[in-house]
């Protein structure tokens, strides 16, 4: 095997390069190239902090050993505005081809964009029995706590994942529950949350969805393979949960 250091010499020209390669933000390698997202740095009780300039998604040539900064960015509605710290921050997967699609927490929309072209789209991705999202004019609180209870007490969206194998997306939702100050101290709460799957066809139009128990499923761990939608029962919260066996259930679009 022949292993080449990468030397990232463009670096010099960004202060920080904080890589995210999770669930939520995959790192994809297409045609001699890398992309990837970065986790935003952004204060996000200041308001000034979210404009334009404001650019997270890169692209990496690993022949020619230069690091891009592509032009996409927060949509206008979130500029000049403080966010919630638990819903502001972009999910994104990549569909057919080179074409990104960003599910953002507190929108009911989709955008897809492509960054060969700089084409950018927007589709209306959301289903009334998810509702209510965060308000746009319900930003941050003063406390950690009280943005928890915003954030347990409205659904915001999470995932977005492509099926390859038929062609659809998944986009994935958290549901709201009654929050409780003495139970709902951080981000793992969310644990004890129903969840949504809106299934959409390819072109990005509802056409089904699906809603899950609380407790059971994790669904940052959710994957498309070849016979359906797979959900890991790795729920912290599951009575069941066996350290030493993961088990799977599959979920097949009729």
């Amino acid at each position: 095997m022949d292993i080449q250091p990468i030397s990232f010499n463009a670096v010099e020209n960004y202060s920080v390069i904080n890589h995210l390669s999770n669930t939520g933000g995959i790192t994809y390698f297409d045609n001699n190239n890398l992309y990837f997202t970065t986790f935003s740095l952004l204060n996000h009780r200041n308001s000034d902090s979210y404009n334009p300039s404001v650019k997270f998604e890169y692209k990496y040539d690993l022949i020619q050993d230069s690091l891009w900064v592509l032009p996409f960015t927060y949509p206008e509605s979130y500029w000049g505005k403080t966010q919630n710290q638990f819903a502001s921050n972009p999910y994104r997967d990549k569909g057919k081809g080179l074409e990104f699609i960003y599910s953002w927490p507190k929108e009911p929309y989709l955008i897809k964009y492509n960054p060969t072209t700089g084409g950018i789209s927007i589709h209306q991705a959301h289903d009334s029995r998810i509702d209510p999202l965060i308000p746009e004019n319900m930003t941050h609180r003063n406390t950690t706590i009280e943005e928890m209870q915003v954030a347990l007490e409205h659904s915001f969206y999470m995932r977005i994942i492509y099926d390859k194998f038929r062609d659809i997306y998944y986009r994935i939702a958290f549901l709201p529950i009654q929050f409780d100050k003495r139970v709902h101290l951080d981000y793992s709460s969310n644990y004890e949350r129903p969840f949504a799957v809106l299934v959409l066809n390819s072109e990005l139009e509802p056409i089904a969805l699906k809603i899950f128990k609380e407790k059971i499923y994790n669904p940052y761990s959710a994957f498309a393979g070849s016979e359906g939608l797979y959900f890991a029962k790795n729920n912290p919260n599951y009575n069941n949960l066996d350290e030493n066996t993961l088990e799977f259930t599959i979920f097949e679009l009729q």
